[in-house]
């Protein structure tokens, strides 16, 4: 059994709009440059989201060169090197408290002005490591940037339409799958296979090893085109219904993952399923 990598999205700003690409290196902590950045509050330094902030989803940070564009909330452009930034700040993302390089004042007054609060934008440290915590075999040692997690999220399109099936049944509307933010969108196989799957195999010889299903908080329900929240708690409300996780305590769709060594990931390349029964 194998599938196709249908779609590769990176975030290279924790919580706001994805960028689509073509082909990117995949590196131990992630799809380059995914989640390397991240908004936190200017004295605290804990991490803000689109679970705060809805709002950041229509943000959109590109990446030309070494160059990051930022738009969006009806702010004019800002554009800042990807590099740039000296000093230190203590940031803390879920229970991990490290140091992070403050990417300067032009971008902390370009969010605080698109958000209404006084925050920072901080990049990750290269010297630094944030540890996976899994006791997956596969996940031991491994590590990620700003991720809530896991360095990898997987998706099927086939779940994608099999949720938009019901949601269309129950009277709500289809939604894409930027709601649910995923890094490798999969095509050519059933429904849920990705719960199903141990590995896949990379052309390259890369392994991805799926390690633990993603509980969703209330992110889906957020319109990513306009940062709205849903008023019916789309899609949350159909995936209650047929994707309660009792082990995991809450709503799964996707799978978290980690990478075997690096490599390079196109949209279409083949991935070898290795089922996990």
């Amino acid at each position: 059994m194998q599938a196709t990598i249908a779609e590769l999205w990176i975030y290279p700003v924790k919580g706001c709009a994805g960028t689509r690409l073509k082909s990117t290196q995949a590196q131990l902590t992630g799809l380059r440059y995914d989640r390397c950045m991240m908004v936190v509050d200017a004295t605290t330094g804990r991490f803000i989201t689109q679970r705060s902030h809805p709002a950041m989803a229509v943000i959109k940070p590109s990446i030309e060169g070494e160059q990051l564009h930022l738009s969006g909330l009806g702010q004019a452009a800002l554009c800042i090197t990807m590099h740039s930034g000296t000093q230190i700040k203590a940031v803390t993302v879920w229970r991990d408290t490290l140091p992070a390089i403050d990417m300067g004042d032009a971008a902390a007054a370009w969010f605080s002005a698109a958000l209404g609060a006084d925050v920072r934008l901080v990049r990750f440290d290269p010297v630094q490591t944030r540890a996976v915590k899994s006791t997956h075999a596969s996940a031991i040692n491994q590590t990620h940037q700003f991720a809530d997690g896991y360095p990898y999220l997987v998706l099927s399109k086939a779940s994608l339409h099999a949720l938009n099936e019901r949601l269309m049944t129950n009277g709500a509307t289809a939604i894409g799958a930027d709601r649910f933010r995923a890094n490798i969108i999969l095509d050519g196989v059933d429904a849920h296979t990705e719960d199903f799957a141990a590995k896949l195999s990379h052309q390259s010889g890369a392994v991805l090893s799926m390690v633990a299903p993603c509980t969703r908080c209330q992110v889906p329900t957020i319109d990513q085109l306009t940062g709205i929240v849903n008023a019916a708690h789309e899609p949350t409300m159909t995936l209650n219904a047929y994707r309660y996780d009792s082990a995991e305590d809450g709503v799964t769709f996707g799978m978290n993952a980690v990478i075997s060594e690096i490599c390079t990931f196109s949209e279409g390349d083949t991935l070898a399923i290795e089922l996990s029964f």
